[in-house]
Protein backbone atom coordinates (compact mmCIF):
# COMPACT_ATOMS: atom_id res chain seq x y z
CA UNK A 1 0.00 0.00 0.00
CA UNK A 2 1.18 3.50 -0.79
CA UNK A 3 2.37 5.48 2.22
CA UNK A 4 1.45 9.06 3.05
CA UNK A 5 4.98 10.11 2.15
CA UNK A 6 4.73 8.44 -1.27
CA UNK A 7 1.37 10.11 -1.88
CA UNK A 8 2.75 13.52 -0.92
CA UNK A 9 5.80 13.00 -3.17
CA UNK A 10 3.50 12.08 -6.06
CA UNK A 11 0.50 14.39 -5.63
CA UNK A 12 1.88 17.20 -3.45
CA UNK A 13 1.06 17.79 0.21
CA UNK A 14 -1.99 19.97 -0.44
CA UNK A 15 -3.43 17.27 -2.72
CA UNK A 16 -3.48 14.45 -0.17
CA UNK A 17 -6.63 14.64 1.93
CA UNK A 18 -7.67 12.80 5.08
CA UNK A 19 -11.17 12.47 6.48
CA UNK A 20 -12.32 14.33 9.55
CA UNK A 21 -12.36 11.92 12.48
CA UNK A 22 -15.94 12.96 13.13
CA UNK A 23 -17.19 11.36 9.86
CA UNK A 24 -19.85 9.47 11.81
CA UNK A 25 -19.08 8.35 15.32
CA UNK A 26 -21.57 5.46 15.07
CA UNK A 27 -19.64 3.86 12.19
CA UNK A 28 -16.83 1.44 12.89
CA UNK A 29 -13.95 1.29 10.42
CA UNK A 30 -11.55 -1.60 9.97
CA UNK A 31 -8.00 -0.80 11.13
CA UNK A 32 -6.76 -0.71 7.51
CA UNK A 33 -9.55 1.58 6.34
CA UNK A 34 -9.14 3.81 9.38
CA UNK A 35 -5.42 4.19 8.69
CA UNK A 36 -6.04 5.25 5.09
CA UNK A 37 -8.97 7.55 5.81
CA UNK A 38 -7.54 9.32 8.85
CA UNK A 39 -3.74 9.05 8.55
CA UNK A 40 -2.52 8.22 5.03
CA UNK A 41 -5.18 10.03 2.99
CA UNK A 42 -6.51 9.93 -0.54
CA UNK A 43 -5.38 12.00 -3.53
CA UNK A 44 -7.59 14.99 -4.31
CA UNK A 45 -7.53 14.05 -7.99
CA UNK A 46 -6.23 11.49 -10.45
CA UNK A 47 -7.17 12.93 -13.87
CA UNK A 48 -9.68 10.79 -15.76
CA UNK A 49 -10.02 8.33 -12.90
CA UNK A 50 -10.72 9.92 -9.52
CA UNK A 51 -11.94 13.19 -8.03
CA UNK A 52 -12.42 13.72 -4.30
CA UNK A 53 -14.62 16.81 -4.70
CA UNK A 54 -17.92 16.53 -6.56
CA UNK A 55 -20.45 19.05 -7.85
CA UNK A 56 -23.45 17.34 -6.26
CA UNK A 57 -24.02 15.38 -3.07
CA UNK A 58 -23.04 13.04 -1.67
CA UNK A 59 -19.61 14.51 -1.06
CA UNK A 60 -16.53 12.52 -0.08
CA UNK A 61 -16.42 11.19 3.47
CA UNK A 62 -20.19 11.13 3.93
CA UNK A 63 -22.21 8.06 4.85
CA UNK A 64 -24.78 6.79 2.36
CA UNK A 65 -27.30 4.45 4.03
CA UNK A 66 -28.59 1.80 1.62
CA UNK A 67 -31.55 -0.47 2.31
CA UNK A 68 -31.01 -3.98 0.98
CA UNK A 69 -34.04 -6.13 1.69
CA UNK A 70 -34.51 -6.05 5.43
CA UNK A 71 -30.96 -5.03 6.24
CA UNK A 72 -29.32 -1.63 6.13
CA UNK A 73 -25.88 -1.21 4.63
CA UNK A 74 -23.67 1.82 5.21
CA UNK A 75 -21.45 3.02 2.40
CA UNK A 76 -18.85 5.74 2.81
CA UNK A 77 -18.58 7.98 -0.23
CA UNK A 78 -14.89 8.43 -1.04
CA UNK A 79 -15.09 10.39 -4.30
CA UNK A 80 -16.10 10.06 -7.93
CA UNK A 81 -14.57 9.39 -11.34
CA UNK A 82 -14.93 13.12 -12.11
CA UNK A 83 -16.44 16.31 -10.73
CA UNK A 84 -19.69 16.27 -12.77
CA UNK A 85 -20.72 12.61 -12.65
CA UNK A 86 -23.53 10.86 -10.80
CA UNK A 87 -21.18 7.96 -10.10
CA UNK A 88 -19.55 7.63 -6.69
CA UNK A 89 -16.75 5.52 -5.33
CA UNK A 90 -17.92 4.09 -2.03
CA UNK A 91 -16.41 1.96 0.67
CA UNK A 92 -18.67 -0.89 1.76
CA UNK A 93 -18.12 -0.58 5.50
CA UNK A 94 -19.40 -4.09 6.25
CA UNK A 95 -17.47 -6.08 3.63
CA UNK A 96 -14.56 -3.75 2.85
CA UNK A 97 -15.05 -3.61 -0.92
CA UNK A 98 -14.55 -0.41 -2.88
CA UNK A 99 -17.60 0.07 -5.08
CA UNK A 100 -18.62 2.25 -7.99
CA UNK A 101 -22.24 3.25 -7.41
CA UNK A 102 -24.48 4.86 -10.01
CA UNK A 103 -26.67 7.20 -7.98
CA UNK A 104 -29.25 7.50 -10.76
CA UNK A 105 -30.05 3.86 -11.48
CA UNK A 106 -28.60 2.19 -8.39
CA UNK A 107 -26.18 -0.06 -10.28
CA UNK A 108 -23.18 -1.15 -8.23
CA UNK A 109 -19.84 -2.56 -9.36
CA UNK A 110 -17.08 -3.84 -7.10
CA UNK A 111 -13.97 -2.05 -8.38
CA UNK A 112 -11.46 -3.25 -5.77
CA UNK A 113 -11.35 -5.85 -3.04
CA UNK A 114 -10.39 -3.24 -0.42
CA UNK A 115 -9.66 0.43 0.15
CA UNK A 116 -5.88 -0.16 0.41
CA UNK A 117 -5.94 -1.83 -3.01
CA UNK A 118 -8.04 1.00 -4.45
CA UNK A 119 -5.53 3.53 -3.14
CA UNK A 120 -2.66 1.53 -4.62
CA UNK A 121 -4.40 1.54 -8.02
CA UNK A 122 -4.84 5.34 -7.85
CA UNK A 123 -1.21 5.81 -6.81
CA UNK A 124 0.16 3.55 -9.57
CA UNK A 125 -2.05 5.11 -12.25
CA UNK A 126 -0.79 8.59 -11.32
CA UNK A 127 2.83 7.40 -11.33
CA UNK A 128 2.23 5.90 -14.78
CA UNK A 129 0.98 9.26 -16.09
CA UNK A 130 4.29 10.85 -15.11
CA UNK A 131 6.18 8.02 -16.81
CA UNK A 132 4.01 8.22 -19.94
CA UNK A 133 4.63 11.97 -20.30
CA UNK A 134 8.39 11.37 -20.39
CA UNK A 135 8.64 8.25 -22.53
CA UNK A 136 8.11 7.05 -26.06
CA UNK A 137 4.79 5.54 -27.12
CA UNK A 138 6.39 2.10 -27.20
CA UNK A 139 7.86 2.49 -23.71
CA UNK A 140 4.50 3.69 -22.38
CA UNK A 141 2.69 0.77 -24.01
CA UNK A 142 5.13 -1.75 -22.51
CA UNK A 143 4.97 -0.11 -19.08
CA UNK A 144 1.16 -0.05 -19.18
CA UNK A 145 1.16 -3.78 -19.87
CA UNK A 146 3.52 -4.37 -16.92
CA UNK A 147 1.40 -2.13 -14.68
CA UNK A 148 -1.77 -4.00 -15.59
CA UNK A 149 -0.10 -7.34 -14.83
CA UNK A 150 1.19 -6.04 -11.47
CA UNK A 151 -2.20 -4.66 -10.45
CA UNK A 152 -3.92 -7.86 -11.56
CA UNK A 153 -1.67 -9.79 -9.16
CA UNK A 154 -2.44 -7.29 -6.41
CA UNK A 155 -6.23 -7.42 -6.90
CA UNK A 156 -7.34 -10.04 -9.40
CA UNK A 157 -10.99 -9.10 -8.96
CA UNK A 158 -10.42 -5.55 -10.20
CA UNK A 159 -9.34 -6.66 -13.67
CA UNK A 160 -11.11 -10.01 -14.08
CA UNK A 161 -14.07 -8.65 -16.05
CA UNK A 162 -13.10 -7.23 -19.46
CA UNK A 163 -16.10 -4.87 -19.27
CA UNK A 164 -15.39 -3.78 -15.68
CA UNK A 165 -14.30 -0.32 -14.54
CA UNK A 166 -10.54 -0.84 -14.28
CA UNK A 167 -10.43 -2.91 -17.49
CA UNK A 168 -12.15 -0.04 -19.30
CA UNK A 169 -9.70 2.49 -17.85
CA UNK A 170 -6.71 0.38 -18.94
CA UNK A 171 -8.20 -0.27 -22.38
CA UNK A 172 -8.35 3.50 -22.91
CA UNK A 173 -4.61 3.65 -22.20
CA UNK A 174 -5.19 5.66 -19.02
Amino acid sequence: MATREELINTFGESNVVTADRQVDSSVKFSPQDSEILFAVGLPARVPGVFQLATKETPQAFTIIPVQSGESRLNLLCIGAPNYETGLRYCLDLEHGFTLLVDLEDGEVEVVNESLPKFLEFLFRVERFTFFKANSTKQQAKEHLHLLRDYLKLLDSHALHDPTGWWSMIFDQGL
